[in-house]
Order: C-alpha cells, then sequence, then structure tokens
C-alpha cells in the first residue's frame, strides 16, 4: 500500500499521435491484460479488440486520457469509481458499464478498492461505436458472467500446459460474446431512456405551474441528478431544465395564439411569479416579446 510519502507504482504523462495520457497507480495495484498477439488471443484481432486486462486499484488510482486512439469499456466488478467527462461526474458500480468512445476528453479514478474489466476496442464501426461522441453508461449488465471467463483466461495463462491456449481462446470468445450482448444493452437502454423521457415530460406538462427542480425531476425518472442531466443532453441537447423551460414556453404561446387568457392568468398557470418574469422568459426563448403573438388562430 502507498503511504503519503512513497512514490506511487507508475506516475506518468505520455503523449503519442495526438493522445494524451496521464496515469497514476499507486503501490497495492494490480493489473492484467491479454493482447491479440499472446497465445489464445486470435480472437482478440478478429474483434478488433487491441487489449484487455483486469485491474484491482486503490485510491489515488487515476487516468485522465484525451484523444484516444481507441475506445474503451469499463465494467466495474466490484467496489467502485468514479468517472468525468464534459458533461459532469458519475458514480460507476458492480451492474454498470461505461463506453468511452475515442476522440475525447476523460478521466476515472478509484473511490475505494475498484475490481474493473476493461478493454480498447479500434476507432472502427464493427461494434456499432463509430457515431458515438460522448461516453454511455449502461445499466444492468451481467458482471458476474464477464468476471467467471476472465478469470478463468488468467487461471489458464498460469497453468501453461497442452491444453492453455484452446482453453484461453474458448474463454475470450465467451468474453467477446457478453461484450458483444453489453453494446447491444445500449441500442436497449437509448430505447428505454426515450420511452422514460416521454412519461417524464408528460408528468411536467401536467403540471406546468409546479416550480421544478432538477432534484425533483430526477427523483421521478429514478436516476441522480447527474446522470439524469447526462441522459437528457444526449438525448435532446439541453438541460433538465432547458427543456422544462421550453413545454412552458410552448404552452404559454399556444394559450396567447388562442387569444383566452390575460398575460397574468398564463403566468399564474405556468408557474411565473408575475407577468414581467414570463415576458422576459417568452423574448428570450422565442426572439420577441408576447404581446407581438398573433392572436386568435386556429392551433393545428
Amino acid at each position: 500500500m502507498e503511504t503519503q510519502d512513497s512514490k506511487p507504482l507508475l506516475d506518468f504523462t505520455r503523449q503519442v499521435d495526438g493522445m494524451r495520457e496521464r496515469v497514476h497507480v499507486p503501490w497495492g495495484c494490480r493489473e492484467q491484460f491479454v493482447l491479440p498477439d499472446f497465445p489464445g488471443g486470435e480472437v482478440l484481432e478478429r474483434s478488433r479488440i487491441t487489449c484487455i486486462g483486469l485491474s484491482e486499484v486503490i485510491p489515488p488510482y487515476k487516468i485522465d486520457r484525451r484523444n484516444a486512439r481507441d475506445h474503451v469499456l469499463l465494467v466495474p466488478l466490484r467496489g467502485g469509481g468514479t468517472f468525468s467527462g464534459v458533461h459532469g461526474s458519475s458514480r460507476l458500480s458492480p451492474g454498470t458499464a461505461l463506453i468511452l468512445p475515442a476522440h475525447c476528453h476523460y478521466q476515472y479514478w478509484a473511490t475505494g478498492p475498484w475490481k474493473v474489466l476493461w478493454l480498447h476496442v479500434r476507432s472502427e464501426d464493427l461494434w456499432g461505436l463509430g457515431g458515438m461522441r460522448t461516453p454511455l453508461i449502461l445499466e444492468n449488465v451481467d458482471s458476474e458472467a464477464l468476471m467467471t471467463f476472465i478469470h478463468q483466461v488468467f487461471l489458464e495463462r498460469r497453468l501453461n500446459d497442452q491444453y492453455s491456449d484452446a482453453a484461453i481462446a474458448s474463454c475470450l470468445r465467451l468474453v467477446v460474446t457478453q461484450l458483444a450482448r453489453i453494446f447491444d444493452c445500449r441500442r436497449g437502454n437509448e430505447a428505454q431512456h426515450h420511452q422514460r423521457l416521454l412519461a417524464l415530460w408528460s408528468l411536467v406538462e401536467e403540471r406546468l405551474d409546479h416550480r421544478w427542480t432538477v432534484d425533483e425531476l430526477a427523483r421521478e425518472y429514478g436516476v441522480s441528478r447527474t446522470r439524469l442531466g447526462q441522459i437528457i443532453r444526449k438525448t435532446e441537447g439541453k438541460t433538465p431544465m432547458e427543456r422544462v423551460r421550453s413545454l412552458r414556453m410552448n404552452r404559454a404561446q399556444e394559450m396567447l395564439i388562442r387569444g383566452d387568457y390575460t398575460l397574468d392568468a398564463i403566468a399564474h398557470q405556468l408557474g411565473f411569479s408575475t407577468s414581467f418574469a414570463l415576458s422576459k422568459t417568452y423574448k428570450k426563448h422565442f426572439g420577441y416579446a408576447p404581446a407581438r403573438e398573433p392572436k386568435n388562430q386556429e392551433l393545428s
């Protein structure tokens, strides 16, 4: 274990072909990995996986990477870590997986004893990652199966008998199959988030007079406020409160066009303290004041 005054096991910064990487690994960490040119590793080459490994780390273990050439997948197996990117930070725990696309900036670090499976995938579209631009956290991942298969890989490497190469190849095929399920889970997660967001915005539209907060929206959705922000920014390109504001402004416009409500009445029904506050937000959203909105038109 590293003490406050001791030197870390690894602590370096490197730049290779535009990638910048800072690595800090304290004493007490352990890492095993397999490369495509290792005995039994041919399946990795066919799957465009450049490296797969298993790390058991402790704080202050940290990786900071910019403009990486490969996509990276992290699958926590035991303990916990934290990920940070341009859209905030999230906790990483067993049952989740994190896809880090090539050419973006991210950091991840241990918040306690942390066992994590990781792999680097070439930035080609074999795994359907070509269009990814921002990191993505997947949920309901079967990490136990992956842990069983990868442990057997490293057990066979230690045995190193006449059967080991074939056994390693078989185990790696099972690992790759499980990884394919995880990447397919990405599409299922996106569809699930779409349905849950529809339900959330339907609830908000029913209660536009309520002064929603991000914490309340996150509770209704069932995730942390940070995670909700990441989901909405990825799917809609807005923050949660920008989306709520947009729903309010669309309703205000409908009410103004119908001509049945005063500005004070609209402000009251949409949760604004005064008609002045509504007018200010309306002008910022549409680029003109509510008074310029044409009245008594049919809405399609």
